[in-house]
């Protein structure tokens, strides 16, 4: 009988003792909760002010859109920003609604929009962006191979970008010879910097409505920079010609300013914001981003 009651009272201290971590574990779940509020809240003010820096933007919104624990106790913060950007044109100031994304890194202490590992050389940021849903496989974007094609790749990219004329050509020859291997999706991505660019986008999404083939290749290797500066604002018709010139096609600005091609456009900037791309061109080898932009080559004997 004595040893079932002192049983009985090991097994009730075992269960109070049980019921004390739990109830301390909630609690400490609280304070840390609390706690990366309190940072979150911080991170959000730290954003507001670089944005205010720019006198040209303001904030329409802000919000977290992910966070992800990184070494070091360094947490990395991905933003989903929609601004007025202010831009000079022809009718005067304008406001140009936009949305991007942004990544900022904090200690709890520090704040900081870039970390590179000393010992590798890789940026941090590269950590934040997350592997491509399936959205981006989408049918209208496939340029070469097949859903059955045994890997994936996913370019972003702009045909005025000059980094982007000099391998879209040579890239697009290697992988599109592979047909059973690579499954190619290009996804224009134009630009605020070339203003020509998102006509040239939509031509091309026109060009492939009309069955017209190889357009991102023809597109890549038309050498637009040679007839205008890209940089500059008022050559959509000097780049319409060109176009027309390089694709064999005979459009005009009402055939390319539609609003069903306007939304395509808008659909394809939306991607690449969302897959946090902020250089072109970027490349993504089954999911993954690539910042080589050559892991494709190994899978070629």
């Amino acid at each position: 009988m004595l040893i079932k009651n002192k049983g009985f009272l090991m097994n009730k201290y075992i269960i109070m003792a049980l019921v004390l971590c739990l109830t301390q574990g909630l609690g400490a779940d609280k304070k840390n909760s609390k706690k990366e509020q309190q940072v979150e809240q911080l991170v959000i003010e730290a954003e507001k002010r670089r944005v205010k820096k720019n006198p040209n933007v303001s904030l329409k919104s802000i919000k977290i859109s992910h966070k992800k624990d990184l070494s070091d106790n360094w947490t990395g913060y991905v933003f989903d920003l929609e601004l007025l950007v202010k831009r000079k044109t022809k009718e005067g100031i304008v406001d140009n609604k936009i949305k991007i994304k942004d990544t900022i890194f904090t200690d709890g202490k520090l704040i900081a929009t870039e970390l590179i590992d000393l010992k590798t050389g890789k940026e941090f940021k590269e950590k934040m962006i997350l592997p491509l849903s399936n959205k981006y496989y989408n049918k209208k974007y496939l340029i070469s191979g097949s859903v059955s094609s045994k890997h994936k790749i996913v370019v972003f990219s702009e045909p005025l970008c000059p980094a982007c004329t000099g391998t879209m050509p040579q890239f697009l020859n290697i992988v599109t010879q592979h047909p059973e291997k690579f499954a190619v999706y290009y996804i224009p991505i134009p630009l605020d910097m070339h203003p020509s660019a998102k006509l040239l986008v939509k031509a091309s999404f026109l060009a492939k409505r009309d069955g017209i083939k190889n357009v991102t290749y023809k597109e890549y290797s038309a050498r637009f920079g040679d007839f205008f500066k890209i940089s500059e604002q008022g050559h959509e018709k000097i780049a319409l010609e060109r176009f027309n010139k390089a694709l064999g096609t005979n459009y005009i600005m009402n055939d390319v300013l539609t609003k069903s091609l306007e939304k395509e456009l808008i659909d394809a900037i939306k991607l690449g914001n969302d897959a946090m791309v902020n250089s072109t061109p970027s490349i993504f080898f089954d999911g993954l981003i690539d910042k080589s932009r050559s892991k494709f080559r190994k899978y070629i004997k």
